[in-house]
């Protein structure tokens, strides 16, 4: 998937993730599915679409990453 102008570079094995530039808020946001993680070293927003299902937000800070399930 090519790349939006003003959006953050995604790591290599997420290029499937959906994501997209939020003009309003001038951030790049990736939606997370049911069953999906993605793994971020930039600042982005992490959106879920959650039903009865759990989501978590993991930080390493000794890594600079930051993983959302």
């Amino acid at each position: 998937m090519a790349r939006t102008v003003g959006m953050t570079a995604c790591l290599p094995g997420y290029e499937h993730i959906n994501r997209f530039l939020d003009r309003v808020h001038g951030k790049t946001m990736a939606k997370i599915l049911p069953g999906g993680f993605y793994v971020i070293q930039q600042l982005e927003v992490i959106v879920t679409v959650l039903g009865s299902c759990v989501s978590a937000c993991i930080r390493d800070r000794k890594r600079g990453i930051v993983v959302g399930m």
